[in-house]
């Protein structure tokens, strides 16, 4: 990835340009605010340079831990000549951004380019006069040795001692900056392109339906390669998952290009690239051969064959870099369905996601992965942000992609941050469908089974629906830890101890399913489309305000966090009795595979239903009346 945003702007060739083109494109995903001229400002010239190939000063950057906005930055970067392989770097780009630090906050007098000046002087009235920080970045295209950490870890110790905590290192390896790229699209910067082109030979098949299109065309995979370099991840904003480069199945693909013996049967092995569009049309240019057609394709987004895409134009890349001639990739095709559908079908159920869903099956893609662009996903998402300011987590890993994107998410979103979807579909199952012992033990059935996915994200429920029950469980966790009952560790090499700080460990979704029966019983509640939308708005409302102040609550919602408190309590010594009980009969069993024993909770709910039911007798009244 990195490589072909080096290819397509720098002679390859040219090493000292590749290293400054890297310094610009970093800057750009630590940076993204700044426009493109600020960032080729930025960079310094050739040549004594005092270790310091970058400055710039990003306003809008958070420092969270001194609780500052804005930031200067100046960097050392490092960029091998080839990008193929891992490179690990030791200390020495850190010592050199070092001495440039020395410099920097020296008496010299010495005389400098005018360039260099003007940073230490900009450094100076920023941190100094105007109280920002001042971040020494090392941008690596690489992995940081475990020296090059320490050697940051042990410097920035010395100056918190010497700058107050003014002025700090930091280490950007390719890992860190990948994320941030990543997350551009995940935040919408990154729109799909406003036209496409591609050849394809041969003749074009059609279909249609009531509220589609389509052709399916051979392209070569010479014009697959033209597409990936020329729009790159914005053909991708659909897609479920970013590119894999060293997974197994993309390994492979390269193998299968590589053999001359295998390349004319790549059609034949791969199970294609399907795209969706706004509009299509087909033509022809007067310079193709007779039997080469021209697919024009209006915001063109490729929801299946992201990684085949991705691997034809690394190994296009990686023949150019060897000398090999890149016929070969005209000669081989795969096959292509470019679809397009409007925004919306007139059943109201998004096409473009089904698309997107039901032909990611070749590849391994989890049931989490397959929703992350639902339709009800995106109004889950919308809604929690919109009323709750909370941060709806629906794709792996994307709160901390966007975090190193935008350090000021924290600032922008309450506690808990992030929720995820995950979290929420097991809070729903456990408190609502009463069936925690399925929530905790088959995480992935809950979406990749479609009937139970469909019955925990129903369309006609209220968001509050969903985000009552993980209110509970996050509060649960605070109440344990108050409790000290996560703080105490039992050792390992014995049987877990059964006392409450073990049983809490495994039971905390047990605990929302019994506080569940309890309140749907004292509330008459069959099914969650039963209670109030209003009502359910208090709910959270009231939940909210105990988990931001819990150990400093206001007098007027103190009550509700003793009941609260007591709820929990009662719940526990349930289940640790009934623990004890079953696990002196059966000396090996442990807690663990006791509570994820689809036996045991309807033996457990029958056998203690009388006391589930006396838990929390003014429960459903505080949480359903609003106090603030």
């Amino acid at each position: 990835m990195l490589q072909e945003e080096l290819d397509r702007t720098t002679d390859p060739t040219n090493q000292s340009e590749r290293s400054r083109a890297f310094l610009r494109w970093g800057i750009k995903q630590i940076s993204p605010s700044l426009s493109y001229d600020d960032i080729r400002s930025a960079v310094t010239e050739e040549g004594k340079d005092k270790g310091i190939d970058g400055a710039w000063f990003d306003k809008s950057y958070r420092d969270r831990p001194r609780s500052l906005e804005g930031a200067y930055f100046v960097a050392q970067s490092k960029c091998p000549e080839d990008l193929r392989g891992s490179t690990t770097f030791g200390p020495e780009p850190a010592e050199q951004l070092h001495k440039g630090l020395v410099w920097l906050t020296s008496d010299s007098a010495k005389p400098v380019r005018p360039e260099l000046q003007n940073i230490r002087d900009q450094l100076t009235d920023l941190t100094i006069g105007q109280g920002y920080s001042g971040l020494f970045v090392v941008l690596i295209a690489g992995v940081a040795s475990d020296d090059l950490k320490d050697y940051v870890k042990n410097l920035n110790q010395e100056l918190r001692d010497l700058h107050r905590g003014k002025l700090s290192f930091e280490i950007y390896d390719a890992k860190r900056l990948y994320n941030l790229y990543i997350s551009n699209l995940e935040a919408g910067d990154t729109p799909p392109p406003a036209q496409v082109e591609f050849r394809f030979k041969g003749e074009e098949h059609r279909f249609s339906t009531e509220d589609a299109q389509a052709i399916v065309v051979d392209v070569p995979l010479s014009e697959i390669t033209k597409l990936v370099r020329k729009h790159d991840l914005a053909l991708f904003s659909r897609n479920l998952r970013v590119p894999l480069l060293e997974a197994p199945r993309n390994i492979g693909i390269r193998a299968t290009i590589g053999d001359d013996a295998e390349r004319p049967h790549f059609w034949l092995y791969n199970n294609g690239i399907t795209a969706i569009c706004e509009s299509f049309k087909v033509t022809s240019r007067d310079e193709d051969p007779e039997d080469v057609k021209v697919v024009l394709a209006e915001k063109m987004q490729i929801v299946n064959g992201c990684q085949t895409s991705y691997m034809i134009a690394q190994v296009a890349r990686e023949w150019e870099r060897a000398g090999i001639d890149l016929t070969p990739l005209q000669n081989a095709s795969v096959l292509m369905r470019v679809i397009k559908v409007p925004p919306r079908s007139e059943s109201g159920l998004d096409l473009a996601h089904r698309i997107a869903k039901y032909t990611n099956s070749q590849t391994p893609v989890d049931g989490r992965d397959l929703h992350s662009t639902d339709f009800e996903q995106a109004r889950l998402k919308q809604a929690f942000e919109r009323d709750w300011n909370l941060f709806l987590e629906v794709k792996k890993k994307e709160w901390d992609r966007r975090l190193e994107r935008d350090r000021t998410l924290v600032t922008k979103f309450d506690k808990p941050r992030p929720i995820t979807n995950l979290e929420v579909a097991q809070a729903f199952v456990a408190f609502w469908e009463s069936d925690p012992v399925f929530a905790t033990a088959s995480t992935k059935k809950l979406f990749e089974d479609d009937a139970r996915y469909n019955r925990i994200f129903d369309r006609t429920f209220c968001p509050e629906a969903l985000l009552m029950p993980v209110q509970l469980w996050y509060i649960l966790d605070q109440w344990k830890w108050n409790q000290g009952y996560t703080r105490r560790r039992e050792s390992e090499r014995k049987a877990p101890r059964v006392t409450k700080a073990s049983v809490a460990k495994y039971a905390g979704l047990i605990i929302i399913g019994i506080l569940g029966i309890s309140l749907k019983r004292r509330q008459h509640i069959i099914a969650v489309k039963d209670v109030d939308s209003l009502k359910l708005r208090h709910y959270c409302a009231n939940l909210r305000r105990i988990y931001l102040d819990y150990y400093n609550l206001p007098k007027s919602y103190k009550p509700l966090g003793h009941e609260l408190d007591d709820s929990f309590e009662d719940a526990l010594k349930l289940v640790f009795q009934y623990s004890k009980l079953e696990m002196d009969k059966d000396p090996e069993l442990t807690l663990r595979n006791l509570w994820i024993r689809p036996s045991t909770w309807p033996t457990f709910t029958q056998a203690n239903l009388t006391a589930i039911e006396s838990i929390g007798p003014d429960l459903p009244a505080r949480l359903g009346t609003r106090i603030g």
